[in-house]
């Protein structure tokens, strides 16, 4: 074990030793703070229910002395209202007999408490206090003027009140351990850095310097400590190191030009290295292109495989749907509303099935349709499309104001239903959907923002979530914005987050402006 850690980094043996030693302070003086708290609530409490005691037993003398019963039930009936006193009782004895038993005077008790005396008191009968886990029991003496005991008063009280404290303190006891803790991690990780990070620093430029020859690379001065001062003379000692090579490379040139011969042939050698050299880097880039595009094509595998799954599941009830409209026709089209709504129903089953054989054709690669159509004529018929109880407020400007793009509509107003669709469901409240869509035409691209009022998307997820099966809802396939992204990819354009915060998210497409291509 003990080699094992000899063989820890500097970093992990800095961060576990503080984190260790913090941990183990902390916890000890966390534990003193709660046992002496606790301690200390037990003896205010304790102390409460002694002067409580001295104080009934002042008020009931007069009572005992008079034998006036019902002044002293008053008093307990008062008494025992406060908070965690669950019985009193009052002994009466005769102070012209020794031994005498004591006569119980009066008793008050909380409704429905569950404490009591254990037992009748016992002589002698002096002050006393006894503590249990969950009550104390006190007694006091009570004494006439001329100093003769004529009885005594017995108080039970519960700990309720200091358990609650208890659970309480030990909650914040815990709570604040855990924010020392945090904040003792965070402030152990920044002094981790800012001791390593010049040491990485300068590692990083030997290892330049030992694997790559490269005697120009310089440690970068990062503070003005120790740490500063090293890296001061580690530059040094490159500078020294550069000279002395550079005087070797002068002696090398000195002998290369007296022998002629040896020159020309390390001119031809390296000739055929600086071939070999961008030989090398154009296979390194052609292998890059074949990357990526074998990336490319496994995500549109990925969401062709997807596609055809859902195309599987969504035309089988389609298909029936088709045959109940055949059906109605036949036998139940007797009113011109009927048959409207039939139309209506087949005409968006054939625009459904339309969109389905375009998310087909993605990952087949067939030929876009693209034609010349209305931005804001797509917008309305996207807009059409959703199914939803919420109310959707659209706003449309354009620049110029009508700007037409050469798209395949089908798969555009698929992208535009995409984006309202994640609209609205950003939207967790009852207030309404705000969508708007802003367009500007430039020479070369048409540019177009889609923006609404929902809950936003952190920046960490900006590229993720136009990766093929990504998503965060718990009922998403994350199939939404990838397609976006597959379809604008085939349009040679592109789709990103333009900005994103809790009121709400825009996206930016980006399509070319082919104005002058015909319909």
């Amino acid at each position: 074990m003990l080699l094992k850690i000899k063989n820890w980094s500097f970093r992990w043996k800095l961060i576990i030793y503080i984190v260790g030693i913090n941990g183990i302070v902390s916890i000890s003086a966390a534990y003193f703070i709660y046992d002496v708290t606790l301690n200390s609530q037990r003896e205010i409490a304790d102390e409460n229910s002694l002067k409580l005691s001295s104080s009934l037993a002042l008020q009931i003398k007069p009572a005992i002395e008079f034998d006036d019963s019902y002044t002293a039930e008053e008093i307990l009936e008062d008494i025992v209202r406060f908070p965690n006193k669950e019985c009193i009782r009052v002994w009466k004895l005769d102070y012209l007999s020794e031994n005498s038993r004591p006569i119980l005077f009066a008793e008050k008790k909380k409704n429905n408490s569950e404490f009591l005396f254990d037992e009748p008191p016992k002589s002698p009968y002096l002050d006393s206090y006894s503590a249990k886990a969950d009550r104390t029991e006190i007694r006091k003496v009570i004494y006439s003027d001329s100093g003769i005991k004529i009885g005594f008063v017995e108080l039970l009280s519960n700990l309720e009140s200091v358990r609650i404290f208890e659970g309480k303190f030990l909650q914040i006891t815990i709570f604040s351990w855990c924010t020392f803790i945090f904040v003792m991690i965070f402030a152990t990780l920044w002094l981790e850095k800012s001791l390593t990070k010049p040491l990485i620093e300068l590692v990083s430029v030997a290892e330049k310097v030992s694997l790559e020859n490269n005697l120009l690379v310089r440690a970068k001065k990062l503070s003005d400590d120790e740490f500063g001062k090293l890296t001061a003379v580690f530059n040094k000692m490159l500078d020294s190191i550069r000279d002395a090579n550079n005087q070797l490379i002068a002696s090398n040139k000195e002998m290369e030009n007296r022998v002629k011969q040896r020159t020309e042939d390390l001119d031809l050698a390296n000739q055929k290295l600086q071939s070999e050299i961008k030989e090398r880097i154009k296979k390194n880039i052609e292998l890059l292109d074949l990357q990526n595009q074998m990336s490319k094509q496994d995500r549109l595998a990925s969401v062709g495989q997807v596609s055809s799954n859902i195309a599987h599941e969504l035309r089988n009830p389609m298909g029936a749907i088709r045959n109940s409209i055949y059906f109605l026709r036949k036998f139940h089209a007797n009113s011109e509303k009927s048959i409207k709504h039939l139309d209506l129903i087949d005409q968006e089953l054939s625009s459904t099935d339309e969109v389905i054989q375009k998310l087909l054709n993605i990952s087949k690669g067939q030929k876009l349709q693209q034609e010349k159509h209305e931005l804001e004529k797509i917008c309305q018929e996207a807009l059409a499309l959703l199914n939803t109880k919420k109310r959707v407020r659209f706003e449309y400007n354009s620049n110029p104001k009508d700007i037409s793009i050469f798209v395949d509509k089908i798969l555009f107003r698929q992208i535009l239903l995409n984006l309202f669709i994640n609209s609205i469901q950003s939207i967790t409240t009852q207030e309404d959907v705000k969508i708007s869509v802003k367009a500007s035409a430039e020479a070369n691209y048409v540019n177009i923002y889609v923006s609404d009022n929902g809950s936003g998307i952190p920046p960490k997820y900006f590229t993720q979530v136009f990766e093929p099966l990504f998503t965060k809802k718990v009922d998403g396939f994350g199939l939404g914005l990838p397609l976006c992204s597959d379809i604008l990819e085939r349009h040679k354009g592109t789709i990103e987050i333009e900005n994103s915060s809790s009121k709400g998210t825009t996206f930016k497409i980006q399509i070319p402006n082919e104005s002058s291509k015909k319909s």
